[in-house]
């Protein structure tokens, strides 16, 4: 239990806030996936089953019809809703903590991360479902993993190149180099002045 708290005290409020926000989104998502899904088929399976009900009207029928949809869709969409969120919280929570303790971001974190939370998930069927999701997610994590890793690495190397411009001051001084004049040049630059002179007082004379 001390280890559990030395784990979540040294744990950054940032980190935690990314796993607590993966589980909502999570939620969220798997509530309103599995509704949409589920109210397909209630809606199939309610005209199957009431194509020989007799209603008053057609619009007592879209009534039923609509409140079937919704209840299925509230319930289906709140189940998994609740098994997506917790399994991606879990898995947020066993991956910050192994990376804190290990003080290392690997594929072991993420593989026992999500082979733990596959296996807590598929726990509420019984062993043998808990037995599949810890298989199963085992290997989807290390799929996943090794792209995480690549994009560690890209991390850390972007990481790199900025501590690397940082170190470089950023004011450079200006170097001028003073060019000695060839004396060469210096004739023909007073030379190309002279003719310049002389060619606007013969403009001059022309026109008065």
């Amino acid at each position: 239990m001390e280890t559990l708290k030395d784990i979540f005290h040294k744990c950054k409020q940032e980190d935690i806030n990314q796993a607590v926000a993966s589980s909502g989104a999570a939620f969220a998502s798997g509530f309103f996936i599995g509704g949409l899904i589920s109210s397909k088929y209630t809606a199939d399976a309610f005209i199957e089953a009431n194509a020989k009900t007799q209603y008053v009207s057609q619009l007592e029928a879209r009534r039923a019809l609509n409140d079937a949809v919704i209840r299925d869709f509230c319930l289906r969409g709140t189940y998994w809703g609740l098994r997506l969120g917790a399994f991606v919280g879990i898995f947020g929570a066993m991956k910050l903590g192994l990376e804190t303790h290990r003080e290392k971001k690997d594929v072991f974190n993420i593989v026992s991360a999500g082979g733990m939370a596959g296996m807590i998930s598929g726990a509420i069927k019984g062993v043998r479902s808990a037995a599949y999701g810890l298989v199963s997610a085992s290997i989807c994590s290390a799929v996943v993993g090794v792209g995480l890793q690549g994009l560690y690495w890209i991390e850390n190397r972007a990481r790199l190149e900025r501590e690397k411009l940082d170190d470089i001051p950023k004011e450079i001084p200006e170097v001028t180099q003073h060019k000695e004049l060839d004396p060469l040049e210096v004739a023909l630059k007073k030379f190309e002045e002279a003719e310049k002179d002389l060619v606007d007082l013969r403009f001059a004379k022309y026109v008065d």
